[in-house]
């Protein structure tokens, strides 16, 4: 084992600062481009054209560069394979390794293609984004190599090794003589514990002594320390907690975990719904809030329905979501609490977890554990969203306290808590309780000596399951009017998989995968690191608990790796179940080392990483959710309060509308057929501005000298400056627009339109628009188009 570890003793300051340096640097430069993507592409082009060599390449070289040498050094395979031989000593060899290509692996915190975010991979800013992804993945390697694995301090001497300390009877000791007291003591253990509860050291479930040359982890690893006794108590012993041990560091995680999302939800998100999925879901929860099932019907549904995530039967609206997240938020819609829901959730799933592991791993692991989850970015940003994979993380532990109970020998009570967390996740998110019901079956049939209390389990679990599908099946007939809605819908997802080319799943994997590594526990601690740690073959509740874990996360990757979209949604948001499994695994992993005397590295590189936790939850904050995330903000919402005066129909403008009157004009000042397109294919481009200078322009032959001046300006704009999001017909208004004295409309051409204004003859008909992120009025007139 390394010196290092062994003797506790600190890494190369300036080591660890240049490479903290690095990783900031590589956070602020994705946190601007992730702000302004399209103005950081302008910026790398206008930078390009000034230089014979674009200046950024040899910077970003040298940071790659850089990174590699505090990483790997100038030998690479040497510092691996000498890494790989200390950990080994630690956890294995093949959890070693494991564990260090985890920490190699880049770290994606910005995709190329969210819904607020959309770069080119043939761009030069995408090759930007990929080394920034690349330093974080070598700078994660690089601060757990410079804290358990320094250089200059070789490894510890191996068992009979003439140069090992000597011990009694000539016998030679694998611990090195650091010197941990006064001049002249004798070498001593940097963690002098206290004994361990029985079965402890063998395994978490108490299964008695491992086998020889067994390596096991220990949750006593984390115990208390033994204190000298000091003048005050001669003959005593006092004993010095740990950090992570103390109780009161789990409640201060949990109380800046909820404050953190409160601050995020009402603060850059100004508790609002942004992503279609959560204004859907909250369109659903205030048609359920006011009593009724079904939205109302009505000849004019077109108008309200973005697209088919909301869908029509021709009679009435209805949401295509699984209802669970809307249930909930039902009955807090009167209050006007939604927007505390999923801090609450995220709260609650940390104290499940923690409540969860105090039993299966005991209170040690079950607190750092906890503190893990709880600084999580990932876990900060979803409950500071609405969306409903929060929701179906708490089940997921619910149904893992299932599974403790079934261990505990209480098959039944264990059956119905995992039924329901399993329906109940059914009405959640379907992939995810796919995966759910698979790890909970396979981690059972697998489980050494099955017998009678399995089968009364799983028998307990398929009837409450069972029992859930047909209440879906109800509320989806009372709701759609078709009782196969959900089944339909996934066998629609089921059909379109043979249609995605096998490039793009392996790009929405690789962009998950990637995104995971960053967002778990931001990037230091990376996220894939802790399943080395694992037990496929684990005994007892703590080995059903692990196995269930690695189910669960494979069965989650399998389905998504064949899911046609992707997106980071605050964060990879189809990786977010495997979060538990994650910070267990990270835990375990810890206690193994901080058993062979690396406490104080364990304190360091977990000081470390919960800094760079807290650096991504601010970097996303800033440079992701307050602007404008997801085309929506409170803009239009106040603007319409303030300004409009009922009773009126606001249509929000079609940006087809605007480009077709802006064509119209040019061809008619005889503008060329190619300058024309050009106009009306810019999607930055400020089109009301254009036709107003054109119109008043006199001179034709400086007509096209406007043009491409309004052209070169779009340059680097963000195209949602010059938009309303088409879902703040969904958002503002209820299940039955048309009793309303402001109604916010699609603008979907004449046809449709003139149909609505016919609905509602005694509004007055607005068209809404945006220029520079500022919402306008103009009088409503006939596009001369049917549809658009």
């Amino acid at each position: 084992m390394s010196a290092v570890i062994a003797c506790d003793r600190r890494p190369p300051a300036w080591r660890l600062t240049i490479t903290a340096g690095l990783l900031l640097a590589a956070h602020l430069g994705t946190a601007l481009i992730q702000a302004d993507p399209r103005r950081a592409a302008a910026w790398l082009d206008a930078v390009a054209a000034g230089w014979p060599v674009d200046p950024v390449w040899p910077i970003l070289a040298l940071a790659g560069w850089l990174a590699w040498w505090l990483a790997l050094g100038t030998r690479p395979q040497t510092t691996l394979t000498a890494a790989w031989r200390q950990l080994r000593e630690v956890w294995g060899p093949v959890p070693a390794g494991l564990a260090i290509a985890a920490l190699l692996l880049p770290q994606r915190v910005l995709d190329n293609n969210s819904g607020y975010t959309l770069i080119d991979r043939d761009s030069a800013l995408f090759l930007v984004c990929l080394v920034l992804d690349v330093i974080r993945g070598l700078g994660a390697f690089a601060v757990f190599h410079g804290v358990f694995c320094g250089e200059g301090t070789g490894a510890a001497p191996a068992r009979g090794d003439p140069a090992g300390t000597p011990g009694p009877a000539g016998a030679t000791s694998e611990k090195p003589a650091c010197r941990q007291g006064g001049r002249g003591e004798p070498p001593a253990s940097p963690i002098a514990r206290g004994p361990c509860p029985p079965g402890d050291v063998a395994s978490p479930d108490g299964d008695g002594p491992p086998p020889e040359g067994a390596k096991t982890v220990s949750p006593c690893a984390f115990s208390p320390r033994e204190e000298r006794p000091g003048a005050a108590g001669a003959g005593t012993t006092r004993t010095r907690p740990d950090p992570w041990l103390r109780p009161w560091l789990v409640t201060v995680a949990v109380t800046l975990l909820a404050a953190a999302a409160v601050a995020l939800q009402f603060g850059p998100l100004e508790g609002i719904p942004h992503v279609d999925d959560e204004i859907i879901q909250d369109w659903h929860a205030r048609l359920l809030a006011a009593g009724r099932v079904r939205g109302t019907a009505h000849g004019c549904l077109e108008s309200f329905a973005p697209d088919s995530k909301i869908g029509s039967n021709g009679e009435h609206l209805f949401s295509t979501y699984q209802p669970g997240l809307a249930l909930v938020w039902s009955v807090f819609q009167p209050w006007g609490a939604v927007g505390l829901v999923n801090p609450a959730l995220g709260v609650l799933a940390v104290l499940l977890f923690l409540g969860l592991l105090r039993r299966t791993h005991g209170v040690a692991i079950a607190r750092l554990a906890a503190v893990l989850l709880a600084g999580s970015p990932f876990l900060v940003l979803m409950a500071a969203g609405r969306m409903n994979h929060l929701l179906a993380l708490v089940l997921v532990l619910a149904a893992a306290r299932g599974l403790f109970l079934l261990a505990s020998g209480a098959p039944v009570t264990g059956g119905v808590a995992t039924g329901l967390a399993v329906g109940l996740c059914l009405l959640t998110r379907r992939v995810e309780a796919a995966a759910l019901l698979g790890g909970v079956v396979l981690a059972v049939l697998t489980w050494p000596g099955f017998d009678r209390r399995q089968v009364v389990f799983l028998a307990v679990v398929g009837l409450l399951v069972g029992g859930v599908f047909t209440l879906q099946a109800a509320l989806f007939r009372a709701h759609t009017g078709n009782p196969r809605q959900s089944l339909d819908h996934a066998q629609g997802v089921l059909a379109s998989w043979g249609s995605v080319p096998p490039v793009v799943l392996w790009q929405n994997l690789v962009d998950n995968v990637l995104g995971f590594g960053a967002f778990a526990f931001g990037g230091v601690v990376a996220g894939w690191w802790g399943f080395a740690f694992l037990r496929w073959r684990g005994k007892g509740a703590a080995g059903l608990l692990e196995r269930f874990f690695l189910v669960q996360a494979g069965l989650t990757l399998l389905v998504y790796g064949a899911y046609e979209y992707q997106d980071f949604c605050y964060g990879p948001r189809y990786l977010f179940g495997l979060l538990p499994a994650a910070a267990l695994g990270t835990t375990l992993g810890l206690a193994a080392l901080a058993a062979r005397g690396g406490e104080g590295a364990v304190r360091r590189w977990l000081g470390i990483g919960l800094a760079f936790s807290l650096l991504l939850t601010c970097h996303q904050g800033w440079g992701c959710l307050s602007r404008k995330f997801w085309n929506i903000d409170g803009r239009f919402e106040r603007f319409v309060r303030e300004t409009v005066r009922s009773p009126a129909l606001l249509f929000l403008r079609s940006p087809t509308r605007v480009r077709v009157q802006a064509a119209r004009m040019l061809a008619a000042r005889g503008l060329s057929r190619e300058l024309v397109v050009a106009a009306t294919q810019a999607d930055a481009l400020d089109v009301d501005g254009l036709v107003a200078a054109v119109a008043s322009e006199p001179e034709p032959a400086r007509v096209p000298g406007v043009v491409t001046a309004f052209l070169a300006a779009a340059a680097g704009r963000d195209p949602v400056s010059f938009d309303i999001s088409p879902w703040e017909a969904v958002r503002l208004n209820t299940d039955d627009p048309l009793r309303q004295d402001i109604v916010i409309a699609l603008d979907l051409g004449d046809e449709p339109n003139e149909a609505l204004r016919r609905a509602l003859p005694g509004h007055t008909a607005w068209l809404a628009g945006c220029r520079f992120g500022e919402p306008f009025l103009r009088p409503y007139e006939p596009a001369a188009v049917p549809r658009f």
